[in-house]
């Protein structure tokens, strides 16, 4: 039986800006997997909610973005959570009355967690045991971070030629000589693999499931590119033969140039996937569900010249997605259609990327904000029920802040988008039709909908949490002091009550 079965409804809402719904000691940080987030999945339930949607939860990468991450398996020891380090008495009520810049107090403080982890008896035997049970990722992923603070953040194709070609005499000397900070790391990825899994029973008893994010590419600085070079479209020195991006569109008349390594579909197909299968099954440990981001890249994937400045100089290549589906059908023991992915289908949709997401069962996508412009299928009449209606995406302005854009511009299309919205809405001005236009996701046929946690606060622009081809500014919205109301739980818990989700 799919997740999806039932009408239902969720909040997206990374972690991270959970910072001030942490509980107790000054030192708890808040935003990370612990009594911060427990608030949070409190606040879900009594707000009528079946779903937490997160953005990946890997360890984040250039400007902090959790989609450019050094790791598709690892999680990010930024969401640890002191406060359960404490609780699990890792760390004493001591340990969190030392002083210090919060980044290197944070820092000490896992250190201290960690010493006194190897104080148990049954500190070494556990570590042990994990390390054995993720054996395919986790000793690579713990060398490749343990190399790069030696090497002092070097990008890992600029390392010594030994250890960038992964010579095994030059593994073996540096297993060796980095062995207490690999078992760190290691230790870390356990303590990750213990509070997620937690919150995760915590949320199940009360009635909420989470939902994860796979990004389709990994980063080229990344453990995964330096131990599975054959798996991406590198040369002898490990550089990128080509990158990936996507062609213009009406929003981006110069495409988008991402610069990730593209995937050699070919070894993948010949290995059976294997890669993608640990990586899903990674996921599923942790979530009910996962979005699958650019799900258009798993039917053709725009390919790059390294050297190009601007992604229209790309092509096309068709992608094995159809087999990799079935893989995960089968790899997963799920029933035709079974599979717990929704389909980030947003971009260049063409029939094949449909046929695929629909042959498989998949939840597509529709966006509010999008559907007063000239693509109409993003309007909630139009909705399918097998879609996932959202007002907007991490990528996407806030409701009110798109609404503020609408009603200011003065442009002949945005005054064709807003005599539309009116029409539609009945609503003379965007910016009074907050409610009414969360009811309109919710009361759409969708299967589900998630609303971005900022659009239920009623949130303008500066609470955006990304704004796609810029580098500064993003990934770091937080909740304010006392932003979280129940007020607002209790009008969503009856709104959706009486849409039936």
């Amino acid at each position: 039986m799919s997740v999806f079965d039932r009408r239902s409804s969720g909040v997206l809402c990374h972690p991270t800006s959970l910072h001030h719904l942490g509980r107790g000691n000054a030192h708890s940080f808040g935003g990370d997997l612990g009594p911060s987030s427990r608030s949070f999945v409190d606040w879900l339930s009594r707000a009528g909610q079946s779903w937490w949607q997160m953005l990946p939860i890997v360890p984040p990468g250039n400007e902090m973005s959790p989609y450019d991450s050094a790791s598709a398996f690892a999680g990010s020891p930024a969401l640890l959570s002191i406060d359960d380090l404490r609780r699990s008495r890792l760390l004493t009520p001591r340990d969190l009355t030392a002083a210090g810049p919060r980044g290197q107090l944070r820092q000490r403080l896992l250190r201290q967690a960690y010493s006194r982890f190897l104080q148990r008896g049954d500190g070494a035997r556990a570590l042990g045991r994990f390390r054995r049970r993720h054996a395919a990722w986790l000793p690579d992923f713990a060398l490749f971070t343990a190399l790069k603070a030696e090497l002092r953040g070097v990008v890992w194709w600029e390392w010594p030629r030994a250890l960038r070609e992964r010579d095994p005499d030059a593994m073996r000397a540096a297993r060796r000589r980095l062995a207490p900070e690999i078992d760190y790391q290691c230790f870390l990825q356990l303590c990750f693999d213990e509070q997620l899994s937690a919150l995760k029973g915590y949320a199940e008893e009360r009635g909420v499931r989470l939902m994860g994010d796979v990004p389709m590419y990994v980063a080229r600085d990344s453990a995964e590119v330096w131990q599975h070079p054959e798996l991406f479209k590198l040369d002898a020195r490990g550089r990128p033969r080509l990158v990936a991006g996507v062609p213009a569109d009406a929003f981006n008349p110069e495409g988008q140039l991402w610069g990730n390594p593209v995937y050699d579909w070919r070894r993948h197909r010949a290995t059976g996937f294997d890669w993608w299968l640990s990586r899903l099954g990674r996921c599923l440990d942790y979530f009910h569900a996962v979005r699958l981001d650019h799900f258009i890249g798993l039917s053709r994937c725009w390919e790059v010249p390294l050297a190009a400045t601007s992604a229209l100089t790309g092509r096309f290549r068709r992608v094995p997605g159809r087999e990799l589906l079935s893989a995960a059908e089968a790899h997963f023991e799920v029933p035709s259609g079974g599979l717990p992915f929704v389909a980030e289908d947003l971009g260049l949709l063409t029939p094949e990327v449909e046929r695929l997401r629909d042959d498989f069962g998949l939840l597509g996508m529709r966006v509010l904000q999008f559907g007063f412009g000239d693509d109409k299928q993003h309007l909630p009449h139009l909705y399918p029920e097998r879609s996932v209606a959202v007002t907007g995406t991490h990528d996407t302005n806030t409701l009110l802040g798109w609404c503020a854009d609408l009603e200011t511009t003065r442009t002949p299309a945005a005054a064709l988008e807003r005599r539309k919205f009116t029409l539609y809405l009945g609503e003379a001005k965007p910016t009074s039709a907050h409610h009414t236009l969360l009811r309109a996701c919710l009361g759409s046929v969708s299967r589900l909908s998630i609303l971005p946690l900022q659009d239920i606060l009623g949130l303008g622009v500066r609470a955006r949490m990304n704004v796609p081809g810029t580098s500064e500014g993003n990934w770091g919205w937080r909740l304010t002091r006392g932003a979280l109301k129940d007020s607002d739980a209790a009008w969503l818990a009856e709104t959706c009550a009486a849409y039936d989700r």
